[in-house]
């Protein structure tokens, strides 16, 4: 297994962590923006390894708080992301002007 792959399911494993201490669920998000999340938050928090960070935030309560901001999306950034909007665009534009009958097995 390579670094990122390993990386990866270390991350995986936090997050699922996370659900079960604080009830919070990143479990969906893009693994891209976590990777680049979780990283800032070890270098922020002094952490050599994921699974050094993933101790501190499960045993301390207001360093996962602190770390919120690590995990959250900020507003401005959803609308950073032109493939989102290309597929609401595409997916709901049709709903929206009316187009598209709900429940017609046509849509």
């Amino acid at each position: 297994m390579n670094e990122q792959a390993l990386f990866d399911l270390e991350l995986k494993i936090l997050l699922e962590a996370l659900y079960q201490r604080y009830h919070y669920d990143f479990r969906s998000y893009a693994v891209s923006s976590l990777r680049r999340r979780m990283r800032q938050a070890m270098q922020r928090y002094e952490c050599d390894r994921l699974v050094d960070l993933q101790h501190r935030l499960l045993h301390e309560p207001e360093l996962f708080a602190q770390a919120m901001q690590f995990f959250t999306v900020q507003v401005s950034e959803m609308f950073r992301d032109p493939a989102y909007f290309r597929e609401l665009r595409e997916q709901a534009g049709p709903y929206r002007r009316g187009s598209v009958v709900a429940g017609d097995p046509a849509a």
